[in-house]
């Protein structure tokens, strides 16, 4: 594992007295299949040889909690999903039921499940309260209950009275919730807006309940009713459930609180969403349409992120790891193994119905549907990594007719592996052959008929649903930094801030690097770690020891810069194989809006459940096509859609958007200086573009060189990082201080600013010392070409570190430059530099 995904492990999954990534597949493959009526010993090998290698990676709360001693009372379920209507709870709209169900979301979210549900049943703001003489403050409102509920009931405590428990864990799970309101509601519209208001509703995904029939009153521009039904109707303390069509089918009334066009409620939620990412849409016709046991439950609402829609209900998930079914040819090339695929699906099939019975679950209802439905939700991780190793652009094609197979293969796998399990062991309690096999999930499931016919001859189902492509962001990040689910890449290479952990902290006070420490409150600079302010203008402490990145919080402690690399892009950047055309390598800025439309219906017509996956849009996207999406989107039976536009809402996402406010500043001087120097002071930005480079040198030696990069065309540097396997000689860093030194106060710089980099550099390591002088010379803005000259005229071993650097650096000297001094040994005229490379362009001699 590398640093980031041994920092998941020790943090969230990790158990006492595990030391590395096997113990905890030994301890998981062993719990699983302790219920194994027989050959425990065969299945415990199968359950290993599956999580090997993150061949299959199960749910966080099945790796945090599977076989630990101590936490009998949490969750191995990822999902849950409550409602009044499910459990027979009567008159859920009073203050006892509004604080019955309050509790059970308590209850879920103490055992780190995610929890969802829909609000419809709550009465609409205004509403005259018979008795008290008062009215009700709305859904919002008492949204607000389940809000701060969650922010108490997960946040845990730093402080501790007495000692640490062996069972206790490094990192509490923080509760996710899913909010669904329906499009008929008379609160839909305050509810569409209500995330508009800075600090509302924080602890909540929002989502509006669609219906068929709203959508045809949009693209038919009809009027929409906003109904509720009439709380003075003797029925509604006994039967209404927050289901309208159950409160219409027994003729009961409903009042119209107001009538609105269709197409102006849709333009409220679009415009929304297109500002604000949120709400998103559920089609709630088309999940319990399309649910495998449409006879047995009504869906109203989803898991949190949107693939698990449910009646009261749980779900455990998993997802096998699509880079892990590859192998190579004679050339090198990786190509897809469908069988090994096959053979995986099916161990973890049974893997996934195991935890069914092992796990306990916080409410009795909960249990009731684990017993009755045996749900589980196979999905899949990787796909934009594995794009990256087969070399198809994500989107192409080629990677949609791969994608297609890929989840064929699977669909056929995993009903096939549920029938035989369910000949084996008992189909889920509500299975009905007639009704099951009748639905239209059924009839639209897009597989092979042979392997339909052979699981209908087979007759039995072990699980109600098999499939759903869930988000994976930290089990992407354990198994080696892949793609999240069916995602493309986000970022082909990214800092991430991690925890040093208790082992590497003693190893460096060893060596003799000098850091607080947190458990005992410290708070002080060192000779190390010295007080900076941050982009929040806040202090933190900061600072470099042998060649790496150091920071020290007071609540996380000691924390280094890693270097994060996608797993496919890792693989193939140095690959003799790769063609490396310009699209293959696309990550998601790279993509058209279509790309993800035509993913997202690839998987809705092969998972039984739904698909949690981003469709990303381009800030300038216009309006009117971004409305389009979502009726394309139903109209194409996809469940729900959710959309990110560049710039809006989500700060996590909005990268360049911060890097072009950090850099403004500094692009303007340079742009202003011309090829002038900056004499004076020079602001770094704390954000910036940059670009990796690995360079390896005889086998042995590996430089990994950052470039900070003032423009987003990546054609100027202002900095250089530089991390090796390897040591400068004292000698070489003289001779480059002194050097740049002379350099920059013949250029002008300021004399205090070039002793105070000089000053900088005492006690670092002399690869950092040649980085940090030859930073200081860029932001200065002093041309490349005389730092290339300048490294020309020292004695330059072959494949030293300033031959790279030397190389490195021509290829952002624009081309057509003249080169100083040199002429063509050929014809005697003027070279000029040419894509990093010295030429003469008249007879075309060239010196690369």
């Amino acid at each position: 594992m590398n640093e980031l995904s041994k920092e998941i492990w020790q943090n969230n999954y990790k158990a006492e007295n595990e030391k590395t990534i096997e113990d905890t597949w030994k301890r998981i493959a062993k719990a699983v299949a302790s219920i194994e009526p027989s050959e425990k010993e065969i299945w415990e090998k199968a359950f290993y040889t599956l999580l090997e290698d993150f061949k299959f990676i199960p749910g966080g709360r099945i790796l945090a909690n599977l076989g630990v001693e101590g936490r009998k009372h949490t969750t191995l379920m990822n999902c849950y999903v409550h409602h009044p209507k499910d459990i027979g709870l009567k008159d859920p709209d009073s203050i006892k039921g509004i604080y019955t169900l309050l509790l059970a979301q308590a209850e879920t979210l103490k055992s780190e499940g995610g929890y969802g549900t829909n609000f419809s049943w709550l009465r609409p703001a205004g509403t005259y309260i018979k008795g008290i003489g008062g009215r009700t403050p709305g859904v919002l409102k008492f949204m607000e209950l389940w809000d701060k509920s969650s922010e108490i009931i997960t946040s845990g405590c730093d402080k501790r009275v007495d000692e640490l428990r062996k069972e206790e864990k490094v990192k509490i799970r923080k509760g996710a919730q899913m909010a669904v309101l329906n499009i008929w509601h008379p609160d839909i519209e305050d509810f569409i807006t209500a995330k508009q208001n800075t600090g509302c509703l924080t602890k909540f995904n929002m989502s509006i309940g669609i219906t068929d029939a709203f959508m045809d009153a949009v693209v038919n521009d009809e009027n929409w009713d906003l109904v509720f039904p009439d709380v003075s109707d003797e029925a509604y303390k006994e039967t209404w459930n927050g289901d309208l069509d159950d409160w219409l089918k027994d003729g009961n009334s409903t009042v119209v609180y107001k009538t609105i066009k269709a197409k102006e409620l849709w333009d409220t939620i679009m415009f929304s969403t297109y500002t604000r990412n949120e709400p998103g849409v559920i089609f709630l016709d088309t999940m319990n349409k399309l649910n495998p046991i449409q006879y047995a439950e009504k869906i109203l609402q989803s898991n949190p992120c949107g693939e698990i829609g449910m009646s009261t209900g749980v779900c455990n998930l998993g997802s096998l790891n699509l880079v892990k079914f590859t192998s190579r040819n004679c050339d090198g090339e990786y190509f897809f193994d469908f069988k090994k695929l096959r053979e995986a699906t099916t161990v973890a099939i049974r893997f996934l119905d195991n935890i069914n019975d092992l796990s306990d679950a916080p409410l009795p209802e909960y249990k009731q549907s684990m017993i009755e439905k045996r749900r589980v939700g196979l999905g899949t991780l990787g796909f934009g990594s594995l794009c990256f190793l087969l070399e198809y652009k994500y989107g192409s094609t080629q990677s949609k007719d791969l994608l297609t197979a890929i989840l064929c293969n699977k669909a056929e796998a995993e009903i096939l592996a549920s029938a035989q399990l369910g000949k084996e062991k008992g189909s889920f309690k509500l299975f009905n052959w007639s009704l099951f096999f009748n639905t239209e999930w059924w009839k639209n499931l897009k597989i092979n008929d042979l392997v339909k016919l052979k699981v209908e001859q087979i007759g039995e189902m072990r699980n109600s649903c098999r499939s759903a492509h869930a988000p994976t962001g930290n089990t992407s990040v354990l198994a080696g930094s892949v793609s999240s689910g069916i995602e493309p890449v986000f970022m082909k290479e990214y800092i991430r801030w991690v925890i040093v952990s208790e082992e590497e902290r003693r190893r460096l006070k060893r060596k003799g690097f000098k850091f607080p420490n947190n458990v005992k409150g410290e708070w002080f600079s060192t000779i190390h770690l010295k007080f900076v302010k941050n982009d929040n203008e806040e202090q933190e402490l900061a600072g470099n020891f042998n060649s790496e990145q150091y920071k020290f919080e007071k609540n996380r402690g000691l924390i280094k810069a890693v270097n994060v690399t996608d797993y496919g892009w890792n693989l193939m950047k140095d690959s003799e194989t790769a063609k490396f055309s310009p699209e293959t390598f696309a990550t998601t800025e790279d993509l058209e809006v279509s790309d993800h439309l035509d993913i997202l219906e690839i998987c809705a017509h092969r998972t039984d459940m739904g698909v949690s996956k981003t469709v990303n849009i381009p800030k300038e996207y216009p309006y009117e096509d971004f409305k389009n999406i979502y009726i394309d989107g139903w109209k194409r039976n996809i469940k729900g859609i959710t959309t990110y536009r560049s710039g809006t809402m989500a700060a996590v996402l909005e990268k360049r958007e911060n890097i072009k406010k950090h850099q403004s500043a500094l692009e303007k001087a340079l742009e202003e200086a011309g090829e002038g120097v900056l004499a004076d002071n020079v602001s770094l930005p704390n954000e910036y573009y940059s670009k990796g480079f690995k360079i390896r040198s005889n086998g042995a030696k590996k430089w990994y060189v950052n470039i900070a990069f003032v423009d987003e065309t990546y054609t100027k540097p202002f900095a250089i990082f530089i991390s090796t396997n390897n040591r400068e000689t004292q000698e070489v860093a003289d001779v480059v201080i002194d050097g740049m030194t002379e350099i920059c106060l013949n250029a002008g710089i300021e004399k205090a600013l070039v002793e105070e980099q000089i000053d900088k550099c005492n006690g670092q390591s002399n690869v950092v010392k040649i980085a940090r002088m030859l930073g200081m010379a860029l932001r200065h803005n002093i041309q490349i070409l005389t730092i290339v000259t300048l490294f020309e005229q020292y004695d330059i071993e072959f494949s030293s570190l300033l031959y790279h650097l030397t190389k490195l650096l021509s290829k952002y000297i624009e081309d057509g430059t003249q080169v100083k001094n040199e002429a063509c040994p050929e014809c005697k005229e003027t070279l000029v530099f040419q894509t990093g490379c010295k030429m003469c362009p008249s007879c075309f001699w060239g010196k690369c």
